[in-house]
């Protein structure tokens, strides 16, 4: 007749069997999260490759050249992305490169503009997370956005808030987990 597991027996195999699941459920969400991480530097990677070929087809970055609306709690333009993608969009150098986003990444318009408005035609683009990315522009309002556009050469920076959605611009921690077109 084989022997029952007393109690404590019990407890013990119950605690290592959690364990092992804990490890494992932990061992998924990193390679969960490590997915989104590359998968929001490939788009980031893309845009910058618009950027550059918006570059060598016109001469010039391209920016921002709406003034960006101001509210007490945000000294930075959400919409601007959206903008840049959309001059990104008008060039077909550029369009090639912002074709290649997988199209779960892209969020079209709710509305197709209308001829006479200056809205984006083409829509945006979200990071792994679902959320807008932000652009940092010459145009920018924050003249840290505007410094670290600068030190890129003028080249305009795409920014992904990273997992966990603030862009942090007064936080350092924040800042810390935002992914960057320009690698830093």
């Amino acid at each position: 007749m084989p022997k029952a597991l007393t109690l404590p027996e019990t407890l013990i195999a119950g605690s290592i069997l959690s364990a092992v699941l804990l490890a494992v459920a932990l061992g998924v969400a990193n390679v969960r999260s490590g997915l989104k991480e590359r998968q929001v530097k490939e788009v980031l990677a893309f845009l910058n490759q618009a950027v550059g070929a918006y570059h060598k087809a016109t001469g010039t970055w391209p920016s921002d050249t709406r003034p960006p609306p101001r509210t007490p709690t945000s000294d930075h333009d959400q919409g601007s992305a959206d903008r840049v993608i959309a001059l990104l969009a008008g060039v077909p150098a550029a369009r090639i490169q912002i074709d290649r986003i997988r199209p779960v990444f892209r969020v079209p318009l709710e509305q197709p503009p209308l001829p006479t408005t200056t809205a984006p035609a083409w829509g945006t683009i979200q990071d792994a997370w679902g959320r807008r990315l932000r652009c940092l522009t010459t145009a920018s309002p924050a003249p840290s956005d505007q410094e670290a556009v600068a030190a890129n050469a003028g080249r305009p920076v795409f920014v992904s808030a990273g997992p966990d959605g603030d862009f942090g611009t007064l936080d350092i921690a924040a800042t810390a987990d935002n992914i960057r077109s320009d690698g830093r």
